[in-house]
């Protein structure tokens, strides 16, 4: 009778002992689950500061280089009208002995302010966009590498959720087996003294 006791009492102490084993790795669990959600919302958040931020970066780009080219484009024109001009005065002074301004020039003067007034308007349009926030860059990269650490983390967490299952489903079948042995072995002690 002592013998079963003493058994009975291994058997109550061992399954205790599971029992709290796996009620603190549940409580791993859902601390490990609430950490992965924690991760998964801050991740989200990251990665839309970052699409915002590229898109911004890309809008300002695109805008400085599309006025840039007009800009240029009017500035290559004035040049091209400014040489016409210069040369039509010449030719006049060699050919006909007459100064330009005897003749009807409005017209090219015409198109020649007009030029200078779209490139200042131009020009005005690009000062209005403000400086390119060179500092976007490195927020982009900053935001970039904090998502990327937040991405391994993630990655860690779900692994380790793997491994915890793995631990989970190894020591549920270590408790059965134990149990189904103690049970065995109080069974044959019960048949031994009752025999008796």
């Amino acid at each position: 009778m002592e013998r079963l006791n003493a058994e009975e009492l291994a058997l109550a102490k061992s399954i205790q002992d599971e029992v709290a084993v796996r009620s603190r790795l549940a409580q791993d669990k859902v601390a490990l689950e609430e950490s992965m959600r924690s991760l998964r919302g801050v991740r989200a958040e990251r990665t839309e500061a970052l699409h915002l931020l590229e898109e911004e970066l890309k809008a300002k780009r695109k805008n400085v280089t599309e006025l840039q080219n007009r800009v240029h484009r009017l500035e290559l024109r004035q040049n091209s009208v400014t040489r016409d001009i210069e040369g039509l005065r010449n030719h006049l002074e060699e050919q006909y002995g007459q100064t330009w301004q005897e003749y009807r020039v409005g017209d090219f003067e015409g198109a020649l302010s007009g030029n200078r007034a779209k490139i200042e308007s131009l020009k005005s349009e690009i000062k209005s966009l403000g400086t390119v926030n060179l500092a976007a860059i490195d927020d982009y990269a900053r935001i970039k590498e904090r998502y990327e650490f937040l991405q391994k983390q993630y990655d860690d967490l779900v692994e380790a959720r793997k491994d915890l299952a793995n631990v989970i489903e190894e020591i549920e079948q270590t408790t059965a087996r134990r149990f189904t042995d103690t049970f065995d072995q109080v069974k044959a002690a019960f048949s031994d003294i009752f025999a008796q």
